[in-house]
């Protein structure tokens, strides 16, 4: 392996050069991550909404129990898909600006 290069920008702060390969592959595997951010959301939310529709669904301990699951993978879902969105702009920007 080859050591890294860094260069010194005008702003003061030091800067890891990657090849355009590397950052090739940070982008698919963000994708990735944001289609199963995607997956989770969509599934989960779902879920939520016809237990707490129904009341008879609500009355019972365990689908009490399976909403607040799917409460929290769903909003991981969101925060997933917000988390790749911002690191590919981020990539796809170059220097974070």
């Amino acid at each position: 392996m080859s050591n890294p290069t860094y260069i010194n920008r005008s702003d003061g702060q030091i800067e890891l050069l990657v090849s355009q390969a590397v950052k090739d592959g940070m982008v698919k595997n963000l994708y990735i991550y944001g289609a199963e951010g995607l997956i989770l959301a969509v599934v989960n939310f779902p879920v939520l909404f016809t237990i707490l529709f129904f009341t008879i669904l609500r009355t019972q301990k365990e689908f009490i129990i399976v909403s607040g699951l799917s409460l929290v993978n769903g909003c991981h879902g969101v925060a997933l898909i917000v988390t790749a969105v911002g690191r590919i702009s981020l990539i796809e920007s170059g220097n974070g600006k």
